[in-house]
């Protein structure tokens, strides 16, 4: 006997945007996550779950969420490191995010530079801020904050302004 699943619980790895949230923005129910309804401790869910629920203005628990994964796959792949930097950066530890983006081997993706800068402005760090809009700027000559900051993820507006509140700071164009 086969077991038939609904196409949506095939997902291995569903992306923050998509899979847990809501068209409105805010976060569904944990129980409407179908793949983390499946198998609770799937690291690779866990995580992304984690950065879905920083964007629902949760990131504190989106951090514990991490951990949690970190502790089920402690050879988690390098992009996890630049997710956990924006959770920490969303859940106002900015330290914590330097840290964590500092050691992504992701640094020519356009994340890991802006939310480095963001946490560099967040903790009045301006010549570091600086350096990261720079390679921000690099990968994106045309970059500004209306382009780069994910409008249609933070459930809170709050948490929006916080992220291009920072860019600005930053030096990032409006």
């Amino acid at each position: 006997m086969s077991l038939k699943l609904k196409p949506e619980t095939l997902l291995v790895k569903p992306t923050a945007a998509k899979a847990c949230q809501s068209r409105n923005g805010g976060l569904t129910p944990r129980f409407r996550c179908p793949t983390l309804k499946l198998n609770p401790n799937d690291a690779d869910v866990l995580n992304d779950f984690g950065l879905c629920l920083s964007y629902a203005g949760r990131a504190t628990e989106g951090v514990e969420v991490v951990d949690k994964a970190k502790l089920l796959n402690p050879h988690y792949p390098s992009f996890w490191v630049m997710q956990l930097g924006m959770i920490y950066f969303n859940a106002r530890r900015y330290q914590d995010a330097i840290s964590e983006l500092e050691q992504s081997d992701l640094k020519d993706t356009i994340d890991v530079p802006l939310y480095l800068a963001a946490s560099h402005a967040a903790l009045g760090h301006t010549d570091q801020a600086l350096a990261s809009m720079a390679n921000v700027i690099r990968l994106d000559p045309l970059a500004t904050v209306e382009r780069l900051a994910p409008t249609t993820l933070y459930k809170n507006a709050s948490d929006l302004n916080h992220l291009r509140e920072n860019l600005v700071k930053a030096g990032l164009p409006e």
